[in-house]
């Protein structure tokens, strides 16, 4: 991510604070590719929100493509007593996950008692969502928005709630100067999150030799059936590998694994030398054969 040059907007349009805006974006940008791990990014994205006015952050992450233990994260800055009072209505243990979930996070009801006249007119308030906004409003959260997120990758996906203070026409200004700043940063802080937290997956990748002995095949480009033929098993037994590899390098194809187990120095790579003689014997596990062997003419 490459940040914009650090020069001031002057424009007799802009106020002096929306003139600083793009600066303060540059350089949380500039931060945000500093920062290795979910934790570190959260906490300067806290910082940057602060910076821009924000008083609470919600967000969510769901991934389809890693282990089920881990396919949902959930942070915020919201005050404990939001979730102690979440957890004393009554109502709440008859509620249905998502309606729990969004009372307790505010996702959907994110735009505070400030437009609740708004919803009203249009028939769409609620009791419960009145009660809700009351008490939000009590510890400071009075107007907001939210926004979906996504990334390249299939199956991810998120969003972000932004809370305020201010009233509704304090908000709208407010958004009129800032939205299209935090919507960049949220994007940006969503995929650099997503990364992170791939990375401190990573650590805790284990592969058997067998999985290792497939990435290596695969990697010159053996397909499912010759792989099978060396092994000396059939090909459900190695497209169960493939899948199990692809399960614990949370990605979604054979040749992603490949790149992804090279970069993470889990299988060997060899520079090879202009002019250098290209070496036919393939070493995998503890056994070392002629690449021929596991590479038979397939008719």
């Amino acid at each position: 991510m490459t940040a914009l040059p650090a020069t001031k907007i002057t424009n007799d349009d802009l106020t002096p604070f929306e003139q600083i805006g793009p600066l303060s974006l540059q350089r949380y940008l500039s931060q945000l590719d500093d920062a290795k791990t979910p934790e570190e990014i959260w906490e300067n994205f806290l910082e940057y929100c602060t910076e821009m006015g924000v008083t609470y952050v919600t967000y969510g992450l769901w991934s389809d493509v890693k282990n089920s233990d881990n396919g949902f994260v959930m942070i915020s800055n919201l005050p404990a007593e939001w979730r102690e009072w979440t957890e004393r209505r009554n109502d709440c243990q008859h509620l249905s996950f998502v309606r729990s979930f969004t009372l307790t996070n505010l996702t959907s009801l994110t735009l505070g008692i400030e437009f609740n006249a708004d919803i009203r007119k249009a028939g769409a308030l609620t009791l419960e969502h009145e009660l809700v906004t009351q008490k939000a409003a009590e510890l400071g959260w009075r107007s907001g928005f939210a926004m979906s997120l996504r990334s390249s990758c299939e199956g991810e996906k998120g969003g972000m709630s932004f809370g305020t203070g201010l009233t509704k026409a304090e908000f709208e200004a407010f958004l009129d100067r800032n939205g299209w700043a935090l919507s960049i940063a949220a994007t940006q802080t969503h995929l650099a999150y997503l990364r992170a937290e791939k990375r401190a997956r990573c650590d805790d990748i284990e592969l058997t030799d067998r999985q290792v002995e497939f990435l290596r095949l695969s990697s010159v480009g053996l397909e499912t059936k010759e792989i099978a033929y060396a092994w000396g098993k059939s090909e459900q037994a190695v497209t169960k590998t493939r899948r199990t590899v692809m399960r614990k390098l949370a990605v979604n194809s054979k040749m992603a694994a490949v790149a992804k187990a090279t970069r993470l120095n889990l299988i060997p790579v060899r520079n090879w030398q202009a002019g250098e003689p290209l070496n036919t014997t393939w070493e995998y596990g503890f056994k070392t054969q002629p690449l021929e062997a596991v590479m038979p003419a397939i008719r």
